[in-house]
Parts: structure tokens; sequence; C-alpha cells
């Protein structure tokens, strides 16, 4: 059995002139040290076998020797014989040795597989060592990876629950903002509907409004006021005196006569009355009388001991029918003073409202209540953005009489004013 280095088509001949050749080539094997010298000593002994191979060529070719003998004749038959007789006494103990040497490359045959085998084992023993050195390696590496993806895995677990926290915060801001919304939607829809009843009753009003306008355009209007004279002292005289208050400042209706200084009601109603007067002489009493018709209603009086200015004023309401009059008379004995420009003494009146029989209101010649003003009222809510008074706090009128054509109308506005915000609401 050759060595697995040796080449397999080299004849025997050619076998211990490669042999130093292959030496060479020893310590490239993957052996140890030992085996590296076992191998030496193989190849020696190879080299040994070799040489003596020879022997045994020597050996055949006497062989054809003697068959050259017997070709050739007898006579070199003795001679072959000598040669060839020494070289046979030696073969056996040629044969013992390459016995022998076979035995030996036998074992080294043997002794090769098994440092084979040893090397095989080693290579296993170093790739096991080495696949552990990497898998430690790897096992580290994948302890640290293991560890970096576990505080990743921990950040993004915190960032999950700071999400959720997040997420319950703004579910539960939604849901205010939904309740919010909704109660807004209710409020809105009721200021709309509040706003819509407004409306209605505001048009309702304006349209009173314009005919309350054209009835105080129908109403008769009376209003006058007038100064006493320019003569400056005026009194004092032994009789009761009317007084007539020539210069007339105001005289709306005609119904105060400058000539007289009566005023004449044109109208029944209630009408205001008031007046102005001044005392300059001294020591000289000053008063005035307020006369209705023939009967006195007011008297009043001041005396005016050191000669300085006295004034007296004073008011009052009267109910007159058509035709009543109404005029101021200087008491007995008692002076006044006046000048130009001056007007201390003023006599001056107008109508409030005309009444009818029982005093009830006069409304273009049909009767009707009265206008009281109405208490502030609140819905049921207590809500202080609706009461029951008409926009300015203005005094509301009752309603009418159902058969009043009037009413009708007013009805009819309001019906056709809440219709209409209606429809554009819906």
């Amino acid at each position: 059995m050759l060595p697995a280095f040796l080449p397999a088509c080299l004849p025997a001949c050619c076998l211990p002139a490669c042999l130093p050749a292959c030496l060479p080539a020893l310590p490239a094997l993957p052996a140890l040290p030992v085996l590296r010298a076992e191998m030496r000593g193989v190849v020696a002994l190879l080299g040994l076998l070799f040489c003596l191979s020879g022997a045994w060529t020597q050996e055949e070719s006497g062989e054809d020797r003697e068959s050259l003998v017997e070709s050739h004749g007898t006579e070199a038959t003795e001679t072959i014989s000598k040669q060839t007789t020494g070289q046979i006494n030696t073969t056996p103990d040629i044969w013992g040795e390459v016995e022998e040497l076979r035995d030996m490359v036998d074992n080294l045959g043997t002794m090769v597989v098994e440092q084979r085998e040893k090397l095989r084992n080693m290579e296993k023993k170093l790739e096991r060592r080495w696949r552990g050195k990497w898998r430690r390696g790897a096992e580290a590496r994948l302890e640290s990876e293991n560890a970096a993806m576990g505080a990743r895995l921990s950040a993004i677990e915190m960032e999950v629950e700071e999400l959720k926290r997040m997420n319950a915060e703004f579910r539960h801001s939604y849901e205010t903002m939904n309740l919010k919304t909704g109660s807004l939607g209710l409020s809105l829809l009721m200021c709309l509907f509040v706003m819509i009843a407004l409306e209605a009753r505001l048009n309702a009003s304006e349209g009173m409004v314009e005919e309350l306008r054209r009835e105080n355009a129908d109403r008769p209007k009376v209003a006058f006021s007038a100064g006493l004279t320019n003569d400056g002292y005026l009194g004092p005289f032994n009789s009761i005196t009317t007084l007539v208050y020539r210069k007339v400042i105001t005289n709306i209706g005609k119904a105060y006569n400058p000539n007289t200084g009566v005023f004449t009601a044109p109208v029944r109603g209630l009408y205001y009355i008031r007046f102005t007067a001044m005392g300059l002489k001294g020591p000289q009493s000053i008063g005035a009388y307020i006369y209705h018709n023939d009967k006195s209603v007011m008297f009043n009086h001041q005396n005016n001991d050191n000669g300085h200015n006295r004034f007296l004023s004073n008011a009052l309401t009267l109910e007159l029918e058509a035709g009543d009059v109404v005029y101021m008379r200087l008491p007995v004995n008692q002076g006044l003073y006046d000048e130009k420009s001056s007007n201390y003494n003023t006599f001056s009146g107008f109508l409030l409202f005309p009444v009818g029989d029982n005093g009830i209101l006069h409304d273009n010649g049909r009767v009707t209540s009265p206008l009281p003003l109405r208490a502030r009222t609140h819905p049921p809510g207590g809500s202080p953005w609706k009461h029951d008074r008409v926009r300015g706090h203005l005094p509301a009128p009752p309603p009418p009489p159902p058969s009043s054509p009037k009413v009708e109308r007013r009805m009819k506005l309001e019906e056709r004013s809440v219709s209409q915000h209606s429809a554009l609401v819906w």
C-alpha cells in the first residue's frame, strides 16, 4: 500500500528517485509533530523496500539467463550455474526481509489510518471548540441585543401606556365636548325659538306702534303757554280780577284765548294745568286762584314784607268736559310783577289724553280701557331674558274687544309673522 501523497502512475523503479522529492512535502501535512516523525520513518523504510526490489529484479533476470544457457549450449551452463548459485542462496533472506517490510508497510498503513482518524477527531474537536467559542460569542451578542431590545420594549411599553392615558383623556374630552355641544345645540335651539317668538312679538308691537301713531295723529292735540304782561306791576285791586295772559308762547289747537285769558277744553279729557307768579312790591302779598268754570279749584298765597322777589308755582290735572273753561284770578289787595321777556307769571296747560264716559279712554270715538303699566313677569324657569313688556319698557295696551276690526287685523299680522319665521327656521 503506497502513501496517498505518492503518484500512483509512477513505476516501481522510479520510486526511489521520487522519495527525496516527496520528503519536503511532509511538513505540509496537517498532522502533529509525532505523526510527522513517524511518517518520515515510514518513508525511509519504503526507500529500503524499493532497494531490495532491485534484487528481485536480478533474480528474474537470472532465470532469463538460464534459458539463454539452454539455448546456447552446454558450454556456458556451468558458468551460469555457478553465478546463480550464490544468488539463489541469498533469496530466502531477501524474501524474509520483504515480508517484514510488507508487514511494516501494513502496520504503517494502519498507523496512517489511525493517524487520519486522530487527525479527523482533532479537526472535529477544533471545530467543536471553534463552534463553542463562536456560539458563546453569538450568545453574548444575542444577550446584549436582547438587553437592548428589552430596553426598547420597555420604552415602547411606557409610550404605549402614555398613549393609552392620552387616548383616555382625549376620549373623556371628546365626550365632554359632545355633551357641551349637545347642550349648546339645545340652548341655540331654545334661543332660536325665543328669537322667533320675540321677533313675532316685535313685528306685532311695531304694527301696534304704527296703529298708535295713526291713532295719535287723529287725536286732538291741545297745549298752550302764555306770559302775563310787559307793564311791570299789576294790582292790587279792590275785587277779584281775572288775569289775562296776553303774551302767547304756545297755543296748539287754539284753545286758549289771549284776549280773555280763558282756556276752553275742545274735547273731554284729562288736562294738566300749571301757573307761576312773582311779586316784588312790599309790604304786599301775592296770590292766585285757578278756576274751573265758576269754581275755584286752587289758591296759593305768600306774604312779601321786605319787598324782595317772591315766587309761587303750582300745578294740577283736571278732567274737563268739552267746552269747560279754566282761567286764573288775582285775589283782592294783592299784586304781581312782570316785565318784558322775563315771563315771571305764566299760565300753561295741555291735554294728557281724551276720556269717554266713566273715565274710560276714547280711541277715535270708540271707548276702550285705560293703559295701565304691566308688571314685570318671567317665564316658569325664572329666566331674566324674557319678560312680558313691550320693547323700551313702555306700557302695553290690553287687547281690544274681539269684535273690533283692529283686533282682527293685529291677530292676522301676528299669525303671518310667526308662520314666516317658522318656515325660515325649518
